[in-house]
């Protein structure tokens, strides 16, 4: 017992009080929570439902060389159909989607399991230009969470 009195001793005279200033002090509780909660992950619902332009080197890959149809918003090609075949890219992927109602330049019915998008000219008496393109709005849904974007744009469709 004498020996451990010593090393007590010791180890007791290198604890200091709290208050002394030369320990760092303890986090308080707003540290602890911003410290230790991840920022949440905000979810995009209409992600699903997001096309996104088609390239060039994504049409002559896919065999779609003379579009004779095609929706276009913000300057981009977001959807292209020649014959019975529909192209769109989503998540990075190319998609091709079957005609559900003939095509024509008035719009289209487009589908597969997870995506249904609808085009349709917005101005009924507005005469085509040389380029059969007429404005249109385009419904994109997304069937597996029903998630919606709507698009305004140009349907450009030559017979």
């Amino acid at each position: 017992m004498p020996r451990r009195l010593p090393i007590l001793l010791l180890m007791l005279a290198g604890c200091r009080a709290e208050g002394d200033g030369h320990m760092a002090s303890a986090p308080d509780l707003n540290q602890i929570e911003r410290l230790s909660t991840p920022p949440e992950a905000v979810d995009d619902p209409k992600a699903g439902a997001r096309l996104e332009p088609l390239s060039p080197q994504d049409l002559a890959g896919a065999g779609m060389a003379g579009v004779a149809c095609g929706f276009t918003s913000g300057g981009a090609l977001l959807l292209a159909a020649r014959g019975g075949d529909t192209l769109i890219k989503h998540s990075g992927v190319l998609i091709h989607l079957a005609q559900s109602s003939p095509m024509g330049p008035s719009g289209g019915y487009f589908e597969e399991r997870r995506l249904r998008i609808s085009i349709g000219r917005t101005e009924a008496g507005a005469a085509y230009d040389q380029t059969g393109a007429a404005p249109a709005r385009a419904m994109i849904t997304d069937r597996t969470n029903q998630a919606q974007v709507e698009l305004t744009g140009i349907w450009a469709c030559r017979s």
